[in-house]
């Protein structure tokens, strides 16, 4: 900041001289004290105004210069730190997709982990529960009558399935029981079904089909006469059954 402003130097000493000259006709008008005073007292509040008007100037043109400077310098600031490019953007935005795929991985493979432990399990307990032999339970159905057939039936793997066939007539009542200590699957059929059933023929008739059971209690009227063919498999996950039949004839219809 300069002492005075720069036009106040210029026209400041002719505003002095004009005051001499003015002081001096005082002094030859003989105006007095007061009429000197008066005038030197205007001189100096203008002065003062001049002087008061050219700093204030200066101040408002230095903090617009020290503001531009400021600008000027942040400018150059972002410049040295240009904004990311579209291939930048593109990085991060490939990261953060790597990284939720990373997470989802982990998520499914804790899943998979637990489904696999849970099916183990259940595995070991079919197993258990395979080997367990099985408590027979006490037929629904007693069987009455004449025993016209009583015989083992068993199914390995090296001879998977066994039968037995049985000539009965027309109108026959029969009590059919089965019992294992495994579960086995049961089918019963006429002579024409058991060799569709032997030729894996998808028109087979069953006359009767228990799947998946350890023992097998029921009472049934026979259709025709005709051989009638009862086989016995294992199970589904089995590959042996032992499985005790008997049939006893109640009557005739």
């Amino acid at each position: 900041m300069t002492d005075r402003p720069a036009w106040a130097k210029t026209y400041l000493p002719v505003i002095v001289g004009a005051a001499a000259a003015l002081t001096l006709g005082a002094f030859v008008s003989s105006i007095g004290v007061v009429g000197l005073a008066v005038i030197w007292m205007g001189i100096a509040l203008t002065v003062v105004g001049v002087y008061a008007y050219g700093w204030k100037h200066d101040a408002l043109s230095a903090k617009k210069e020290r503001d531009e400077l400021a600008m000027k310098v942040g400018e150059r600031d972002t410049r040295t730190e240009p904004p990311a490019t579209s291939d930048e953007r593109r990085m991060k935005d490939l990261q953060g997709q790597l990284k939720r795929a990373k997470d989802e991985a982990e998520a499914w493979k804790r899943t998979t982990e637990e489904q696999k432990e849970a099916r183990l399990k259940a595995e070991r307990e079919m197993e258990e529960s395979k080997k367990k032999p099985a408590q027979r339970a006490k037929p629904a159905l007693e069987l009455r009558g004449e025993v016209i057939l009583a015989t083992d039936l068993v199914s390995t793997p090296d001879h998977t399935g066994d039968f037995v066939s049985k000539r009965l007539k027309r109108g026959m009542v029969i009590d059919i029981l089965a019992e294992s200590s495994a579960w086995f699957t049961l089918h019963v059929f006429d002579s024409e079904n058991f060799r569709r059933f032997t030729e894996s023929r998808r028109n087979t008739d069953y006359f009767i089909s228990k799947r998946n059971v350890s023992s097998y209690k029921e009472r049934v009227t026979i259709p025709r006469g005709d051989d009638w063919f009862f086989v016995v498999e294992p199970a589904e996950g089995n590959d042996t059954a032992d499985v005790r039949l008997t049939i006893a004839l109640v009557g005739e219809e």
